[in-house]
């Protein structure tokens, strides 16, 4: 099972998702406080039965992102 076969919406549930990117160049998301020169690049999707239009990270970015977030992480 691939990553991307393990989502559903998060508004009504439905795995009937279409994946892939908004606009002409992919969405990167850019945490506050950190110095990063490419940031985190998002994938995106839309649910097929209730049109709700959703990003997500993924596994093997948000695992770059919590270590760049370690010290932070690490005093809560």
């Amino acid at each position: 099972m691939s990553e991307i076969d393990k989502f559903c919406c998060v508004r009504c549930g439905s795995e009937n998702l279409c994946y892939g990117h908004l606009g002409s160049t992919p969405n990167v998301f850019i945490p506050s406080g950190i110095f990063t020169i490419h940031g985190f690049k998002t994938r995106s999707y839309v649910c097929m039965d209730c049109g709700y239009l959703g990003m997500y990270v993924s596994k093997s970015r948000l695992e770059k992102l919590r270590e760049k977030l370690k010290d932070r992480l690490d005093e809560i």
